[in-house]
């Protein structure tokens, strides 16, 4: 496995929600839904949704537009902060670097508070103010708020055959059916355009699957 693959399996286990990573702190609080405005938008692989755009757009900023719904801080090879906001089926994933970085790891538990009150945490942790999206995870959470499609037709709750031709993977070695399959897989496919999907069984029926997460990050 090569280090870019390495690190590319290392963050979408991070936004596929695995808390059994180093470290996570969380409150139980939900944020709500603020993406309704979104609901309809296309999901662009590398790029984000919306005005929400990885690689570009800033903490702060989307703190003071969007708050924090529930925050989680995540380590492995990197340090992030995980933004999730579960009955709109959202989370948001922030990499974090320097100064930043070193808040969070001294004391975030502080430090995730502070998100409630963005003008609090903007002026106690400036040096997070700047950090960058690093992706988008959408799921299919009761009454989630997004409807909209990303590569050709992929979408939430699609059967994962569906998804598959669509991404152009049919014949490629990857399964395109479950019902055979003792452990049904891949539970996961990416692209190195920037998006990942993962796989969950359909309710009372194990051997048909469908998408469950639709993650859009930075090409890799």
């Amino acid at each position: 496995m090569t280090a870019l693959r390495a690190r590319l399996t290392v963050w979408v286990v991070l936004l596929a929600g695995a808390a059994a990573l180093l470290g996570w702190v969380a409150w139980p609080r939900d944020g709500g839904d603020p993406f309704r405005a979104l609901s309809a938008a296309p999901a662009v692989p590398g790029v984000g949704i919306g005005d929400l755009r990885v690689g570009e757009t800033e903490l702060g900023a989307f703190l003071t537009r969007y708050g924090a719904g529930v925050p989680a801080a995540l380590f492995s090879d990197d340090t992030a902060i995980e933004l999730a906001f579960p009955r709109a089926g959202w989370t948001l994933t922030f990499a974090l670097a320097g100064a930043c970085a070193g808040d969070v790891q001294a004391g975030r538990g502080t430090v995730l508070r502070a998100m409630s009150d963005p003008r609090r945490f903007l002026r106690e942790h400036p040096a997070c103010a700047g950090e960058r999206l690093q992706a988008i995870v959408l799921s299919s959470a009761v009454g989630g708020s997004w409807r909209g499609e990303v590569a050709g037709g992929v979408r939430l709750g699609q059967p994962r055959e569906e998804a598959l031709a669509a991404l152009g993977l049919e014949g490629s070695g990857v399964p395109e059916t479950d019902g055979a399959l003792p452990a049904p897989g891949p539970r996961w496919v990416s692209d190195p355009a920037g998006l990942a999907l993962a796989f969950e069984p359909v309710p009372g029926d194990v051997a048909r699957w469908r998408v469950a997460r639709i993650t859009v990050m930075a090409p890799w």
